[in-house]
């Protein structure tokens, strides 16, 4: 059920640590599955997004381009639907996302919830994933919004401490 892929490291290789895989699927499709995420074995977070752990049920997707290798991650989604351990669904998701060692990318984003939905280009360039990753620290942001409608309970999944804003608090 569980699986933990470890890319082989070649000896002799030019970038010594680094992993050599390289994957290109051309389509990929699912219906109705589930997948659990999880990076090393802290507590789970209850009541707000949890990226380190995530159980992800009745995921249904499809997506096409899909390539990876240490410095580039691309995949062309166009339609995912899930429900995670929190009961947070995701109704429909599409975008052409792209993602290196200094950039994330999100073309045609859209993404709808019960509650929000989303229409956006989404750019962002730092000088490190992990300082992205870890303080948000970014060099350049570029954000292209066509039609967002955001509400309370979504905003406070993702960002729980917004509610000690007055705002929030109804």
């Amino acid at each position: 059920r569980y699986h933990t892929f470890v890319p082989e490291i070649v000896a002799g290789s030019n970038s010594p640590g680094k992993s050599n895989w390289k994957v290109t699927v051309n389509r990929l499709d699912a219906e109705n599955n589930m997948l659990d995420y999880k990076v090393g074995d802290g507590p789970e977070l209850t009541n707000e997004f949890d990226g380190k752990h995530l159980e992800l049920a009745q995921l249904t997707f499809e997506a096409t381009n899909f390539y990876y290798d240490s410095e580039l991650t691309k995949i062309s989604v166009k339609n995912l639907s899930a429900i995670n351990q929190n009961h947070f669904v995701v109704n429909s998701l599409e975008t052409d996302f792209s993602m290196d060692q200094y950039s994330i990318t999100t073309d045609k984003l859209k993404l709808k919830t019960p509650h929000s939905s989303i229409d956006a280009d989404f750019h962002v360039e730092f000088t490190s994933l992990a300082n992205f990753t870890d303080s948000l620290q970014f060099s350049k942001i570029n954000l292209v919004m066509r039609k967002v409608s955001l509400t309370n309970p979504d905003m406070l999944y993702f960002s729980p401490e917004l509610i000690s804003q007055p705002f929030f608090k109804n």
